[in-house]
């Protein structure tokens, strides 16, 4: 990220991080006296992951420091190595690790969370959180910050702990988290949102300062007052950098070393890719945190902090929770925040230990509330037992065990809840053979698993004597061979019985499919891979001909519109069965991550090649993907998207091939066509050197399409609509690419512009 782009958004970053800041402080020191490590360790951790891993790491909102989910790998890790030396040591090689991981691409593994799973997770640590500030929040601070599981260190749990409150109630730390709560739901109303005033001063923070004049004015209070353990408690820093310790190598060949460091790398790791995947669903700009380079990240964090006394790393939920719904936009209020960490614990502990515990207790029930609001759990409701069951189990785990084994309790029910699926409907039984002349249909889904051998099985065994069955492969992607091999087998003894099977959509050789994934949008192929159909090679007649709900539709071809009214209604009953709630949720607003400007060829459905949803994409198409400034069409287009869609990727998509490119380069001709591919000529004209000392006719064309894709994004970001918007701090980038009609892949031209700085053409194209 530039320094331009990182203060594009400074006025909502810097009070973000004053309230991350604030949320992080008690954590990081609650987590380092929960691990048995010294309190600075854990305030190491919160600088390095604030600053170090905020820098490298690619997530706009997410914050990293010391977990709570390691605590107890942290005290048995200390305890067997003898010495916090040691287990310094292991969390350096930890962090070596996870930069293999990164490096390896390991990060894919949190694209294969369901999102009940991670919305479950986010759903049970709203509640733990506030079921964990409650006792803060009235003055019972017998438990420390920071500790989210449900037996305590104390010998309590959760629920124990909130009935032992009853005993320790102090009146004047209520009145506090009370006036704070009362100050933070104030600031939810939409006249304050609106106040040009109010709106500037984030609602947390005013909600501290609250708390600090409460706290101040309570000396008269008596016993009812606050005391000393109702305040934040910084350690004794007197001793400064001669304090911190430093790993030692020594013990690295002893297995207990490596168990350590294996362990907590493979943990840290997942923690961290949990909490990706929940924070991006917490961006309101719904922005993709690249996972790999996140892991990257973390590895090389845990290694500084390591080195230098630190706790290890992951990125963690509550912070981050706290940062988005601060309104934090960018990394910068993940940096400042463990800036603010590292300069007020050196500079004015004195003033930090003002705030009381209950002030902030006030903050994290409000991050709590509205991570398990009650909107979200009727919403998933209402997608159905298969989405509520595994939401509802995580959400139990979560609180009544931990984070981790929360989420993997509740990754098993989804795992059962796909195979009971993937056993009862691996194909649709149409076993009404009553109709004479008309066969029995048994149309295989997607994916046909060894999973769904007994279920075929069984029916293909039931079948009646004198049957015509007709199975039918034309929607499978994945057929299982022992699947197949069952079907062989009753072809062959279906003889005996009369029974007459037609084998359609299937091919002897092995079916081969590409999956088409563009290098930005790789979670929404996968989210969208389940119904993008995919079919066997031949042409688009070929394909339309294949059974479908109108077999005889193709007698009269004047008739071939309406199979593609019948498979739109197909899809729209496929896409209502996988997600109810899509159309209802397209229909109430646009909200597309893209605007793509490319070529009118019928061969590069763009929502196709990236693998993106309805919604996604905010499309522009003519011949060869030309932006040419007098097109109002492609001006209002751009306009539209960029002013009132709020998109911030503008891609530009030719494709080796194109005609448009290929009309240009031969003779001229006449009429509305002819007039347009002139600026391809142009094009052309400009990079004749170029173009001329390519020999072979085939590469020279594909390199025009390069430079042609490359001059259009030169040509787009010198439009006024762009230079506005940058002007304003816009994080907008403009991308060229170009697909490959051969194998279906887009290669990035490396030709992007974030900004207009540069008026040279940006037609460097390798």
């Amino acid at each position: 990220m530039s320094r331009s782009n990182l203060f594009a958004h400074w006025r909502q970053d810097l009070p973000a991080s004053l309230v991350v800041f604030l949320v992080a402080l008690p954590l990081c020191l609650g987590v380092a006296l929960a691990s048995g490590a010294p309190p600075i360790a854990g305030l190491i951790a919160g600088v390095v992951g604030g600053i170090l891993v905020g820098s490298l790491s690619g997530s706009p909102v997410g914050v990293s420091g010391p977990a709570a989910g390691l605590t107890a790998i942290v005290v048995v890790a200390i305890a067997d190595l003898g010495s916090y030396e040691l287990f310094l040591a292991a969390v350096v090689v930890a962090g070596l690790l996870q930069v293999v991981l990164g490096i390896v691409r390991a990060g894919v593994i949190a694209y294969y969370f369901p999102n009940s799973v991670v919305k479950g997770m986010l759903s049970g640590i709203g509640i733990i959180i506030i079921l964990k500030q409650l006792p803060h929040a009235v003055g019972y601070d017998k438990d420390y910050e920071g500790d989210f599981t449900f037996l305590q260190a104390d010998q309590q749990n959760t629920f124990s702990a909130l009935g032992n409150v009853i005993g320790y109630i102090t009146p004047g730390a209520v009145l506090i988290s009370a006036v704070c709560l009362g100050i933070l739901v104030l600031w939810e109303i939409q006249a304050i949102k609106r106040s040009a005033v109010l709106s500037k001063i984030p609602g947390p923070l005013l909600a501290v300062i609250a708390g600090i004049l409460l706290g101040g004015l309570q000396s008269g209070f008596g016993q009812h007052g606050l005391d000393a353990e109702h305040y934040v408690d910084l350690p004794d820093l007197g001793n400064g950098p001669l304090a911190l310790s430093t790993p030692d190598f020594s013990g690295m060949l002893h297995w207990k070393f490596w168990l350590t460091a294996v362990t907590l790398a493979f943990v840290a790791s997942l923690e961290t890719l949990l909490s990706v995947e929940a924070v991006d669903k917490l961006d309101p700009a719904k922005r993709i945190t690249p996972t790999d380079r996140e892991l990257r990240a973390q590895g090389i964090g845990n290694i500084v902090s390591g080195m230098i006394g630190g706790l290890p790393i992951t990125q963690v939920i509550v912070r981050s929770s706290a940062n988005v719904q601060s309104g934090g936009q960018s990394k910068l209020s993940t940096i400042l925040h463990g800036a603010l960490i590292l300069l007020c614990v050196l500079l004015i502990p004195n003033v930090l230990e003002w705030i009381p515990l209950a002030s902030l207790a006030a903050i994290l029930i409000m991050i709590g509330y509205k991570l398990a609001a009650p909107a979200q759990i009727k919403g998933m409701w209402r997608k159905g037992w298969e989405q509520f069951v595994p939401f509802i189990v995580t959400i139990l785990g979560v609180v009544f065990i931990d984070l981790l084994n929360g989420v993997m309790l509740g990754m098993a029910v989804g795992i059962f809840v796909v195979l009971r699926n993937n056993y009862l409907t691996p194909f649709h039984f149409d076993g009404n053979a009553s109709i004479p002349g008309r066969p029995i249909q048994i149309a295989l889904s997607e994916e046909v698993t060894f999973f769904n051998k007994a279920s075929i099985q069984r029916t293909l065994a039931s079948l009646p004597p004198g049957a015509h069955v007709v199975i039918d492969g034309t929607r499978t992607v994945n057929l299982d061979p022992d699947v197949r091999e069952i079907i062989d087998e009753v072809k062959v003894r279906a003889g005996e019985q009369g029974i007459r099977i037609e084998l359609t959509g299937f091919s002897e050789a092995p079916r081969k499919h590409t999956k088409v994934l563009s290098a930005g949008v790789l979670r929404a192929a996968m989210r969208s891979a389940r119904y993008i159909g995919r079919r066997s090679t031949g042409t688009f007649a070929e394909y339309l001909r294949q059974p479908f709900q109108h077999p005889d539709m193709m007698d009269n071809k004047s008739d071939l519109h309406k199979i593609l009214l019948a498979r739109n209604k197909e899809w729209s009953e496929r896409m209502h069965r996988e997600n109810p709630e899509l159309f209802t949720e397209l229909a109430k607003h646009q909200n597309p991550f893209f605007l793509w400007i490319g070529c009118s060829d019928s061969r590069v459905p763009p929502n196709q090649i990236t693998g993106t949803m309805p919604g996604d994409m905010f499309i522009h198409r003519n011949i060869a993907n030309m932006v040419v400034h007098t097109d109002m069409n492609m001006l209002s287009v751009v306009d539209y998207g960029v002013n009132a869609l709020g998109i911030d990727h503008i891609i530009v998509c030719g494709h080796y091939g194109c005609g448009g490119v290929k009309a240009a380069m031969g003779p001229e001709f006449g009429g509305p066509s002819g007039s347009w591919v002139r600026h391809i000529r142009d094009v052309a004209r400009f990079h004749r050197d170029a173009l001329a000392e390519i020999t072979d006719e085939h590469k020279r064309f594909d390199r025009l399409v390069e430079l042609n894709v490359a001059e259009q994004v030169y040509d787009l970001s010198r439009m006024a609509v762009l230079r506005d918007a940058w002007a304003k701090g816009r994080p907008i980038k403009v991308h060229g690419w170009v697909y490959g009609l051969k194998d279906g892949l887009i290669k990035d031209l490396g030709v992007t512009r974030s900004s207009f700085e540069h008026e040279e053409s940006g037609v460097d194209v390798d």
